[in-house]
């Protein structure tokens, strides 16, 4: 399968798990133990279908990390710093919640906890398409951790470019792929 036949499958997958709070509820203690040692740190703002961030994000906060959340700029992400929930509006071509721009990046990031609509075993990811993770993430050196419901793990290849980036491990309800 190409990526987009890939894109297509996991998409409807998604669509049919009925148990995405829990899983996110699991997700989010394993992430939150691989990350709250870290000082600045990436997250996304989750949207339907996605393993929901709100609560690691809180914990993160409350733990006293720096959160930066990414907002789409142009062809770009560029991440800009939140101190509560309520810093995010609905806004862009995507609609997706994003932060205020107030407090942009200054230093890197120590860790990004990134979506996929799939991941494989050797921790390729398929986005929605557009790039931008790939885009902000290349020549960085930052922990990347994918996250997932297990039911979006293809055990088989996932086709990549040289643009894609590879992510440093994965997790999801179920497992941690180093």
């Amino acid at each position: 399968m190409n990526k987009k036949e890939l894109r297509n499958k996991y998409k409807a997958i998604a669509k049919a798990i009925t148990d995405k709070d829990k899983k996110s509820d699991i997700i989010t203690d394993i992430v939150f133990d691989l990350v709250k040692d870290y000082k600045i740190i990436g997250l996304y703002a989750s949207m339907d279908d996605e393993v929901k961030t709100d609560s690691l994000i809180n914990r993160l906060l409350k733990n006293g990390n720096s959160v930066f959340l990414p907002k789409v700029e142009g062809s770009n992400l560029s991440f800009y710093q939140i101190l509560s929930l309520d810093e995010l509006n609905v806004t862009g071509k995507f609609q997706i919640r994003e932060p205020n721009i107030i407090n942009p990046l200054k230093s890197p990031l120590e860790a990004i906890i990134i979506p996929g609509i799939c991941f494989d075993m050797n921790k390729y990811r398929i986005g929605h398409g557009m790039g931008y993770f790939d885009k902000f993430l290349s020549n960085k050196e930052v922990r990347k951790i994918g996250v997932c419901f297990d039911e979006l793990i293809n055990d088989t290849f996932i086709p990549y470019n040289d643009y894609d980036v590879k992510m440093d491990i994965i997790v999801t309800d179920k497992r941690v792929i180093k």
